[in-house]
């Protein structure tokens, strides 16, 4: 990408400052805001070599909850159908129940979310925000996904709602996004619509 083209970005922010702070980024769909229960200050960084924490977010269990509810009612009600309520005394249909909420929760948990400077991280998943070459939206039973790869290879796959959750969070991963971009990242059609990235995919 040209100089010019960086002109007009706002500034990294100073990796152990964060400051100054990048302007309120756009959001996709409807964010419900959050403040943050744990203080940055107590939240370390994924990796030793990183800046210090700045923003945290730790999403709501309510959706996986609610996902791990329907699913229980589900299978009881199927296998009601075919067994009648002697079912409960079938030890591999308590089996399958318990696989079926097992794996509900194992794909809906949100989990925490953590942001420095120049990087963000999901549970154990975290990318270099201003090193990134590939960034991707994508559909999924549990709400919009967004997907980094920087430059050393690591991915990062997040729930878009959680990481938009905390505004502040968002504006940093977001400034560190269109960096990414200046410089050469490629992203898919969904991504640069709907977080006004511009360009072709």
């Amino acid at each position: 990408m040209s100089d010019e083209s960086e002109v007009h970005l706002p500034p990294q922010p100073n990796a152990e400052t964060g400051e100054p702070r990048p302007p309120r980024a756009p959001v996709y769909g409807t964010i419900i805001t959050h403040v943050p229960k744990f203080p940055p200050s107590t939240t370390p960084g994924p990796s030793s070599e990183c800046s210090p924490t700045l923003e945290t977010h730790a999403a709501s269990n309510r959706t996986t909850w609610s996902y791990g509810a329907a699913a229980s009612i589900l299978v009881i009600a199927i296998v009601t159908f075919f067994y009648g309520v002697s079912w409960i005394a079938i030890w591999w249909a308590w089996a399958i129940l318990a696989l079926v909420v097992a794996t509900t929760f194992a794909f809906t948990r949100t989990g925490f979310y953590a942001a420095g400077a120049d990087w963000v991280r999901s549970r154990k998943e975290w990318v270099r925000t201003y090193e990134l070459t590939e960034i991707e939206m994508h559909l999924s039973s549990a709400g919009t996904e967004l997907f980094l790869r920087d430059s050393s290879g690591q991915t990062l796959n997040g729930r878009l709602a959680n990481l938009q959750a905390n505004r502040n969070l968002w504006d940093l991963v977001y400034n560190g996004i269109r960096h990414s971009i200046a410089h050469g990242a490629t992203a898919n059609r969904y991504a640069r619509d709907a977080l006004k990235l511009g360009g072709e995919s």
